[in-house]
């Protein structure tokens, strides 16, 4: 059914909640995805950071990569009344999201940058991981103490951290100290 819809027949919600899902299912559908694109990059400031996330993670986990699709979710979540709205693992899944399919979004990153100082104390060991390799992965310099602070918090959450977000505050300490 979704397949055949008409453009608009499913709202923008919709089209991220089914391409996350897909994605959670391990159902890559590339062709689908792609004709998501343009309706979601034309609303994309109609969206809520949860579907902005969950539609960037969608599209980056299969390997989807819609540039123009990235820029117009990049530029709806750099408002900053929106990043304000987006909780820790949102933004982390965003973030990660971007590397993964190597899109740069200064705007993005800079309002990223900006939220996480501010909210620090709120990330689990998962979201401090996947922000690390984010900014380490696209060669993202920020302009603040971003990195030296995830790292320290993540030794404070060293028995929470898993092997996997170890060895990634591993690879990124050795990086950056």
């Amino acid at each position: 059914r979704v397949h055949c819809r008409r453009e608009g027949e499913f709202g923008v919600q919709c089209l991220s909640t089914i391409a996350c899902s897909l994605a959670s299912l391990g159902r890559y559908d590339v062709a689908l995805l792609h004709s998501f694109s343009q309706e979601l990059a034309l609303h994309a400031g109609t969206l809520k950071p949860v579907e902005i996330s969950n539609t960037l993670w969608a599209f980056a986990k299969s390997r989807c990569c819609d540039a123009e699709l990235f820029r117009a979710l990049g530029d709806a979540a750099a408002e900053e009344s929106k990043i304000r709205l987006f909780k820790t693992h949102e933004l982390a899944s965003a973030a990660w999201a971007f590397a993964k399919t190597g899109v740069r979004h200064h705007a993005f990153f800079a309002h990223v940058e900006l939220a996480c100082l501010e909210r620090c104390g709120e990330f689990t060991p998962e979201s401090i991981a996947r922000l690390l390799w984010a900014f380490t992965r696209l060669k993202v310099t920020p302009n603040s103490s971003l990195i030296p602070t995830l790292l320290r918090l993540s030794l404070q959450m060293l028995p929470r951290h898993t092997p996997e977000d170890l060895s990634i505050v591993a690879w990124i300490a050795s990086k950056h100290c």
